[in-house]
């Protein structure tokens, strides 16, 4: 079973508009009040900005995977050959921050003290049933 960040991506285009939105206000004041150079230039690396953090978020979110499997699960990101494998056994605490959209921020503590966060997770309550029943 593949723990999935759809949620999240849901939110990220949800918010885009607003954020466009606050771009396009920033330029007009920018180019209001600002020297024509600098306004340029502001809006040009402001938008490149908003286009990169966009980007990253959408290919954090298809890249980096959880997968649940019956004793262990594993964490992976397939573009840096990123694979860690996870005993159920060996993890001694799971901490869900609360959150006010659908997805949650997860952080798995081991009985060797490591820490390992996953970000963006949906159906965290399914993760957390899964690692206990196995």
């Amino acid at each position: 079973m593949r723990i999935t960040r759809e949620k999240h991506l849901n939110y990220l285009t949800r918010l885009m508009p607003y954020l466009f939105g606050a771009y396009i206000l920033q330029c007009y004041l920018y180019l209001q009040w600002a020297p024509r150079d600098l306004a340029l230039d502001v809006s040009l690396f402001m938008g490149i900005g908003i286009v990169l953090v966009s980007l990253g978020f959408a290919f954090y979110d298809q890249i980096h995977t959880v997968k649940l499997h019956r004793h262990h699960l594993v964490i992976s990101i397939d573009l840096i050959k990123y694979k860690e494998e996870i005993l159920y056994s060996h993890i001694q605490h799971i901490e869900v921050n609360p959150s006010s959209h659908a997805f949650y921020n997860v952080t798995l503590t081991l009985r060797d003290g490591e820490t390992h966060r996953l970000y963006y997770l949906d159906d965290v309550e399914e993760l957390k049933q899964h690692i206990r029943n196995a």
